[in-house]
């Protein structure tokens, strides 16, 4: 059965994702692109234009369509990280992660996860101090546990989740080690139909 998504530009994830999960698991995601954001995807799914997305930050539900997972107008179907979030609406909701069926498709969606658990990183040149760099990563990781810093944060943008600089590069790491034919696995599933 066909689920008709938004999407706001071919190298978008809410393209990006929905053309992966055809490839690599055969869903019937039909994109209807050209939308030029979030909110007005999620103002075609409320005017019934479309059936959903298939890229949907969780700060942005749970700060202004809250409402509509406790009255269950939004199913979530997939959570698109590498582990569980940890809010009540999400406990039996499952990873991309969970429906590979071999190694090869959890090698694919562990790339394309882990490009989401990395978030909106923050990077300094490689040359420079550990001290400094580590001055650094410990300051923004004091910030992310400051209460005003995480009040503010939650009014403006909803509640925020970091990865640790550590974290990260060994997230970035990983990805780095996987074999080529893998890497050529990524680029065939989120390629768009005729470009080569």
């Amino acid at each position: 059965m066909e689920t008709v998504v938004g999407g706001n530009g071919a190298s978008t994830d809410t393209e990006l994702f929905a053309r992966a999960f055809n490839y690599v698991i055969g869903t019937k995601f039909r994109i209807v692109s050209g939308y030029p954001g979030q909110a007005q995807i999620v103002l075609a799914m409320e005017r019934g234009e479309i059936q959903g997305t298939a890229n949907w930050s969780w700060s942005d539900i749970e700060k202004q369509h809250l409402d509509w997972l406790r009255d269950k107008k939004l199913r979530i179907l997939l959570q698109l990280d590498l582990k569980k979030g940890a809010s009540p609406y999400l406990h039996d909701v499952p990873l991309a992660m969970d429906l590979a069926r071999n190694e090869g498709q959890r090698e694919v969606f562990r790339i394309l996860m882990s490009m989401k658990a990395l978030g909106r990183p923050f990077f300094i040149a490689p040359n420079v101090p550990r001290d400094r760099s580590d001055a650094l990563r410990n300051a923004f990781m004091e910030t992310m546990k400051d209460p005003e810093f995480l009040e503010d944060a939650r009014r403006t943008v909803g509640p925020v989740g970091p990865v640790s600089g550590s974290d990260m590069q060994k997230i970035v790491a990983e990805m780095y080690a996987m074999p080529g034919e893998v890497i050529a696995k990524v680029r065939q599933a989120v390629r768009v139909a005729g470009v080569k």
